[in-house]
């Protein structure tokens, strides 16, 4: 038996005018259909033209009728209370809460048995459909365009402020590894029934790899955690120079292993400013880490709002995805292959060796272009100018994506962060000027004496205002030669150590390998640049010293030329009293001195 056919009311109406054009049978062989079905349509022409009219498919009164117009409305708000709750529906509970939603409804008929093609076409008239269970969804990007503006703002501001370079702004990211990198397809026979793929048996087991780079495309050395394996772990530290090896109770980082990465891999020894963005992984925003962050780092950090991260974060945007693919790739050779792999005593083969996977986040980390992170930062907002003309580089807020609106914003509110600094600069500028321009104006015989008292006030006010500033600035260059010499002391004694270290390690290992060799070349570079950096600092310390010095002279020289001027103006006062006065015959005059006596 053929399938029975469905033809839209616009077919019938084209068949029907093509078969008055040229003929009934020549339109049945043309669209491929019975000549008596045409002829039925024919007979129908005024209906079908009818409906036509009021765009309507079917019939008035068509189709079949719903066995409860209460059990359409009860059932589906059963559903969605269900899913409210995050509790699972199936099928056959469908079923069931109808039947007995379908019991107690006042316009019910004698018979219902909720089969399935009443079931389906309940979910596809209410919009149901079967679902796989999915991972938390982010916000919606519209929520999130708040959060990626401030952040490039936040950045950008701190950047620009604390003048920070492209070689100390610093990216990082923890990313999961898995033993058994098994993908999810492959090539195999069309209408195969079944597709198995070869694994270890290590789909579980993972460790945790941390990347980080800079904005100038230097790529600091990876971090790898494993779970367990202490004693393989501690040996193949003393064989990798090129990547940091250590381990955890399950494998994931920590507030311990935050600060260990901050101390093997980002460094204390930086004179200059950093910035560090990351996520909120809760590791990073502990109160232990914001304590070792206070230890001599330098790093002012940039937490990513939450749900931002695949927005606005370098590894996460650029980074993973051909460092994942490094992987994939080596796996799946390794797994091709005959050598290197390890059996069982019943003879499964095992997972790969620790150092194997070792080499493996090596050899992918090397393989990203440094040109590619350079672009991630720009991507991300970490590294584009502070005046705005390259916001356009920012990924997330480029035409077509979720979060384009943020590009209008973010020029709003650099806009508004340009005003606010021309309006307080202009307020500095106008309260000095007010402070260095009054003048006490009499119009009585006393106007010279009271000139001479109103100017040894503002003398004295002046002479107190400057000292102030002169103490502070003096405590301020105080302060900054002590942490200077504090840090000096720091990194001296970190770098002495561990070239003392080195040297120990030297004098027992086997000098030819090529890493024992190039940490202590790296050392001895890192102690002649940090002896460079010391003379640097005592050279500004003492350019400062003499800044301050000519500073302090020149302000009791301008004391002195004050004091030496008032008191000539105040001789001439007494002597022609008349040139100097000045004489308002305008209302006002007494509040005009009121004011300016309350300024000064």
């Amino acid at each position: 038996m053929a399938p029975r056919r469905k033809f839209e009311l616009k077919f019938k109406q084209r068949v029907l005018k093509y078969a008055e054009e040229n003929s009934g049978e020549k339109a049945a062989r043309y669209f491929d259909i019975d000549p008596r079905r045409i002829r039925y349509w024919k007979k129908q022409k005024d209906e079908l033209t009818r409906l036509a009219e009021k765009s309507r498919a079917r019939q008035v009164g068509g189709g079949r009728k719903k066995v409860s117009l209460e059990l359409e409305t009860m059932l589906p708000d059963w559903i969605y209370s269900m899913r409210d709750k995050h509790n699972r529906v199936s099928r056959k509970m469908i079923q069931n809460k109808a039947l007995e939603i379908y019991n107690s409804v006042s316009d019910g008929g004698d018979l219902f048995v909720a089969s399935r093609g009443w079931l389906q076409r309940f979910l596809q008239r209410n919009g149901f459909s079967l679902r796989r269970r999915t991972t938390m969804a982010q916000k919606d990007p519209d929520l999130l365009t708040e959060k990626l503006v401030s952040y490039v703002d936040y950045v950008s501001k701190a950047v620009s402020s604390k003048k920070i370079l492209e070689k100390d702004i610093i990216a990082m990211d923890e990313t999961a590894v898995w033993f058994d990198m098994v993908s999810p397809s492959t090539i195999d026979t069309r209408g195969a029934k079944s597709v198995a793929l070869k694994t270890t048996g290590h789909e579980k087991s993972h460790l945790t790899v941390v990347l980080a780079g800079k904005a100038d495309g230097t790529k600091l050395k990876p971090y790898i955690v494993f779970k367990g394996a202490i004693r393989e772990v501690k040996a193949m530290q003393q064989q990798i120079s090129r990547a940091v090896i250590t381990t955890s109770v399950n494998g994931w980082m920590n507030d311990a292993l935050t600060a260990d990465w901050l101390k093997s891999v980002v460094g204390k020894f930086n004179f200059t400013p950093r910035l560090l963005a990351w996520d909120s992984y809760r590791c990073h925003i502990s109160a232990a880490t914001k304590e070792e962050l206070k230890c001599g780092y330098n790093i002012t950090t940039a937490v990513i709002p939450g749900g931002c991260t695949k927005y606005i974060q370098a590894p996460d945007v650029m980074w993973n995805q051909p460092f994942k693919a490094s992987l994939h790739n080596a796996y799946d050779q390794w797994m091709a292959g005959d050598a290197d792999k390890e059996y069982t005593a019943g003879g499964n083969l095992k997972a790969p060796a620790r150092r194997r996977l070792v080499d493996w986040v090596v050899a992918a980390w090397d393989k990203l272009d440094v040109d590619m992170i350079k672009k991630s930062f720009k991507v991300c907002g970490l590294s584009v100018k502070t005046d705005g003309s390259e916001d356009h580089l920012i990924l997330c807020f480029r035409e077509g994506q979720p979060c384009a609106a943020g590009r209008e914003a973010l020029d709003q509110v650099r806009q508004q962060g340009r005003e606010n600094r021309r309006e307080a600069l202009q307020d500095e500028e106008d309260e000095e000027e007010l402070f260095n321009n009054e003048l006490v104006v009499l119009d009585d015989d006393r106007a010279p004496l009271a000139l001479s008292g109103e100017l040894t006030a503002v003398s004295a006010k002046l002479k107190e205002r400057s000292n102030a500033l002169l103490e502070q600035e003096v405590a301020a260059l105080k302060l900054q030669a002590e942490d200077a010499r504090r840090n000096q002391a720091q990194t001296r004694h970190g770098l002495d150590q561990r070239l003392i270290e080195t040297q120990d390690q030297r004098g027992t290992a086997d000098e030819s390998k090529p890493e024992l060799k190039e940490e202590l070349q790296r050392l001895q570079k890192a102690l002649a640049e940090l002896h460079l950096e010391v003379g640097r600092r005592e050279l500004l310390e003492k350019e400062s010293r003499e800044e301050l010095t000519g500073k302090l002279q020149q302000g009791e020289a301008l004391l002195a030329k004050a004091e030496t001027e008032l008191k000539e103006r105040h001789a001439k006062d007494t002597l022609k009293p008349g040139p100097l006065q000045i004489i308002l015959n305008r209302p006002g005059k007494e509040s005009l001195l009121r004011n300016n006596k309350e300024t000064i």
